[in-house]
């Protein structure tokens, strides 16, 4: 009978050890769940959109694109270029990122060149860059601001600067990529005196732009610029 009664006592004590183990295994289970860190998630970055952003390099801020204004016709040289590094242009490949490289391929007078100038900020969400086109016929360049998705795909574009004969546009860019555009207005009249044409300009006032987080250009009305049909 007394060892009946040991045997007894001995199978609870071993019962009771299997559940504080097994007890134990389970918290140390879930503790080792709770602090396993959740994985990033990093949305993937196309081959070709990380050939094209890396052409684009960070400038000094402020940043600011602006245009002589002479007041007689051989002194306003619409047409007068710049050495470009030629790593900085946009080949046809990145007709996903630009579609209007495309435009002109088929024309006697060539495509017009595409440069990429700077980029002025990063996110998890978006790349904001400065590229610009320069006329086939040597006109002067026109620069845009564009946003881009890390798959390069264009979310936002407008042009903030560009010089022709009716009008320019100027820009000014803080470090927080905050993008005000000088509008101005340009005037032509033939004078005999100097039997050249003098030109004159008015001040058309200023837009003012920002970045959302989600990559869209916004006016300070708020109102969204997304005019990805302009050529």
């Amino acid at each position: 009978m007394k060892i009946l009664k040991i045997l007894m006592s001995l199978a609870v004590i071993a019962l009771l050890s299997s559940f504080a183990v097994s007890n134990f295994g389970s918290k140390e289970l879930a503790s080792s769940r709770v602090k396993q860190p959740k994985a990033e998630n990093k949305k993937p970055v196309d081959p070709l959109y990380a050939k094209f952003i890396v052409k684009f390099d960070l400038p000094n801020f402020p940043f600011s694109i602006k245009f002589e204004k002479p007041v007689i016709e051989k002194d306003y040289e619409e047409n007068k270029r710049e050495e470009i590094d030629n790593s900085k242009f946009l080949g046809a490949n990145f007709d996903k990122m630009i579609p209007e490289i495309e435009d002109g391929m088929m024309s006697r007078m060539g495509p017009d060149d595409f440069v990429a100038e700077a980029i002025i900020k990063k996110s998890d969400k978006y790349d904001a860059v400065i590229y610009s086109r320069i006329p086939s016929f040597r006109a002067a360049k026109t620069y845009y601001v564009a946003t881009f998705d890390k798959n390069g795909n264009q979310i936002s574009k407008i042009q903030i600067a560009g010089k022709n004969y009716e009008f320019i546009r100027e820009c000014h860019i803080s470090k927080d990529a905050k993008i005000v555009v000088k509008k101005t207005a340009v005037s032509a009249k033939y004078d005999r005196n100097v039997d050249k044409t003098r030109f004159s300009y008015q001040n058309e006032g200023i837009d003012v732009y920002t970045i959302d987080e989600d990559g869209k250009l916004v006016s300070l009305d708020q109102k969204v610029e997304n005019d990805l049909g302009m050529r």
